[in-house]
């Protein structure tokens, strides 16, 4: 079943034993130019045996002049691995330069000597950054989970930019294989 709730794509496959429902929504990177995937996952276990949801088995394809492209699906660790490096390059930094200028002037009142200095302030901007981001990633990314009958699971997936075309999330569980295909994402 498909729906699109607040622009995002929402798939959803139901069996006897299992309710998977995969939304993807086309997002500005934390910090850094460009965009990537969000999916938001939803697992819930209505059968009888236990569920292993690996998110380092998943698979995703950009769909791209018919053809098959395989795209990132980044894990917890490689996802604020890919944050922290995008903070050094675009996030804010740990320092601040204030400059200051000293006149020295003599009795007569004109100017003997001017002296300009620099000094470095530490303001901790860039690790509120890493701490934010890790935060975000540790409370809202999915991992690898065994989903035990009648309980469910659900968090955050990042795969790489699909660059606004078609593309596909292959989602192993218990052998079998569920395959979602997304319409093109666009802003």
């Amino acid at each position: 079943m498909r729906a699109y709730i607040d622009g995002a794509d929402v798939l959803t496959f139901k069996t006897e034993a299992l309710e998977v429902e995969l939304a993807a929504y086309l997002v500005d990177k934390m910090y850094g130019p460009g965009k990537e995937v969000n999916l938001h996952l939803q697992l819930k276990n209505t059968g009888d045996v236990p569920v292993d949801f690996n998110p380092s088995k998943m698979v995703a394809y950009m769909i791209k002049k018919g053809m098959k492209v395989e795209v990132d699906v980044y894990s917890a660790s490689d996802y604020l691995f890919k944050v922290d490096n995008s903070i050094i390059w675009y996030g804010p930094s740990n320092e601040e330069t204030m400059t200051s200028t000293t006149t020295v002037k003599g009795r007569d009142g004109r100017t003997i000597k001017s002296v300009e200095s620099e000094t470095k302030r530490y303001t901790g901007e860039r690790d509120a950054a890493y701490m934010d981001a890790e935060d975000y990633v540790n409370s809202n990314y999915v991992r690898r989970n065994t989903v035990f009958p009648g309980q469910q699971t659900s968090g955050l997936i990042v795969i790489g930019n699909t660059k606004q075309r078609p593309f596909e999330v292959h989602l192993p569980l218990n052998g079998d294989i569920f395959i979602f295909e997304f319409d093109a994402l666009v802003e």
